[in-house]
């Protein structure tokens, strides 16, 4: 499959926000799946980089409506196509990163969900891939609630060990540290 990380925030709501338009890089990624299931691949929206998601009724907002504009835009295409909720979801409040709470995340979720299934055609049963708090960890899954919904899947992500898997980024610290 093929897994293309998207930042819908910036598309859908910056761009009504600071007056620009949207529409060509949504084009480039109707491009971008259109060539994935020409080659009979699985193709993964990742709704990815959201980096200001956090616990404030906008934030809700904001994410609900970015899942509403992809799921009427895309509820016609091919099964092969995928929804990630989101990718690691957390916030800054300017001086440190904060994950979402357990709860908002899956009220968040759950509601996207019905969104996406509400928009009928092949989103009625498409795949969706929920994530778990605190960077889609394991240890979260016990937090998690999933919808009752026979296609959900969950993304789990495990970066151990971190000094291997981080090396050479320098926002993880690890700059030149292979060990």
């Amino acid at each position: 499959y093929v897994r293309i990380p998207i930042n819908f925030y910036t598309i859908y709501y910056e761009a009504t926000k600071y007056n620009y338009t949207s529409e060509h890089l949504m084009q480039n990624l109707d491009k971008a799946i259109e060539l994935a299931l020409a080659q009979d691949l699985y193709v993964m929206i990742d709704f990815h980089g959201w980096f200001y998601i956090g616990e404030e009724q906008d934030d809700y907002d904001e994410f609900l409506y970015c899942w509403t504009q992809v799921a009427n835009r895309y509820k016609d295409v091919s099964e092969k196509v995928v929804f990630e909720l989101l990718n690691e979801p957390w916030y800054t409040d300017g001086k440190a990163q904060t994950y979402l709470s357990d709860s908002r995340l899956n009220t968040m979720q759950a509601e996207a969900v019905k969104i996406i299934r509400n928009t009928g055609s092949k989103n009625a049963d498409r795949l969706i891939i929920l994530c778990t708090a605190d960077g889609n960890k394991a240890w979260k899954l016990g937090n998690l609630v999933l919808p009752d919904d026979d296609n959900i899947a969950v993304a789990i992500h495990e970066y151990a060990p971190y000094n291997f898997t981080h090396q050479n980024f320098g926002w993880a610290g690890l700059s030149g540290k292979t060990t």
